[in-house]
């Protein structure tokens, strides 16, 4: 059994690290708490339960759903069953280049792959608007064939 002092600096390890992924989630337009319960699934060396998750991460039963559904949409977490058990448990991705695959497939490319038939379908006659309305469908070109790239061959 672990000592006081040593539950004391793991639970401040975890808040720690808990915040510095609420804050990158926050950065990236996603709910603090989304963060915080990655991290406090980075940190846990098993899978953890719901329940788990909400004291741990310290965050409502509702935050804790959105979140943990948000993360498994970005292939960011990944539910884990037991054999025999009923309860679902979750486990955070590690893996550098998958985690920034799934965030990228789960947030950019699909606002890009929207905004394809809007830009395809936008059009006006004066020359200056024209040059930037193609500007930006080259953007979005370049963007579409970027970001697959950043998450399979990106150093992260």
């Amino acid at each position: 059994m672990p000592s006081i002092e040593a539950e004391a600096r793991d639970d401040c390890a975890v808040a720690g690290v808990a915040e510095y992924f609420g804050g990158l989630a926050s950065a990236i337009g996603l709910p603090r708490t989304v963060g915080r319960i990655y991290g406090v699934l980075f940190l846990s060396p098993e899978a953890m339960t719901f329940n788990e998750v909400v004291k741990a991460a310290g965050i409502s039963k509702a935050s804790a759903s959105t979140g943990l559904r948000i993360l498994t949409r970005l292939r960011a977490v990944h539910p884990v069953s037991r054999g025999g058990e009923r309860r679902m448990r979750f486990e955070a991705e590690t893996g550098a280049r998958r985690l920034v695959r799934g965030v990228l497939a789960g947030t950019m490319l699909p606002q890009l792959e929207a905004g394809e038939p809007l830009l395809a379908r936008v059009a006006d006659e004066d020359p200056f608007v024209s040059r930037r309305i193609e500007r930006l469908r080259s953007w979005h070109r370049g963007a579409r064939e970027l970001l697959p790239m950043i998450g399979r061959y990106g150093t992260v």
